[in-house]
């Protein structure tokens, strides 16, 4: 960054830049930060959402406060960093994972592919007595298929499962 690139970082999550900064540093604010005002200072405004989606499109967590700190000629905020660390720490505690479940007809069959060595590859275990959650069912279907178990083909989806829909 050049020299002109400096940043006040205030208390109240302002972030006060002169407007002679350079497009590198607007662009990286604006990143985590919304443009609120352009006078003679550009004034941005830190927000948890804006935050949030730069760290949904890969932005490491720790640049946020990298950034700041580089740019600000005093140390930054406390409650400021703390708010910014306790907003990261919200992100990603959470995950969806794309998985299916394999309902079996008895608890003995879901109990047994459950724990079969030749399944484990597919198979996280039990979701109920009689469902069986598994990854990649196509390949699990061939290889229960060599086995001699045959489920019905397809796969039923979610709104199928909740109208109580069989195939």
């Amino acid at each position: 960054y050049k020299r002109q690139d400096t940043a006040y970082v205030q208390p109240n999550f302002e972030i006060l830049v002169p407007r002679s900064a350079s497009w590198t540093v607007r662009w990286a604010l604006g990143q985590f930060a919304v443009l609120e005002q352009q006078d003679q200072m550009l004034k941005y405004r830190l927000d948890k959402t804006y935050l949030l989606n730069a760290l949904k499109r890969g932005m490491p967590a720790e640049d946020v406060i990298k950034l700041l700190t580089k740019l600000s000629p005093y140390p930054l905020p406390e409650n400021l960093v703390i708010t910014i660390q306790q907003w990261v720490e919200s992100f990603g505690t959470t995950k969806f994972l794309e998985l299916s479940l394999l309902e079996c007809s008895t608890p003995e069959q879901a109990a047994s592919i459950a724990s079969a060595r030749k399944y484990r590859e597919y198979v996280f275990g039990l979701y109920s007595p009689t469902a069986v959650i598994v990854r990649e069912p196509e390949k699990l279907r061939k290889l229960l298929e060599k086995q001699g178990i045959y489920p019905l083909p397809g796969i039923l989806g979610g709104e199928e499962v909740a109208r109580g829909g069989q195939q």
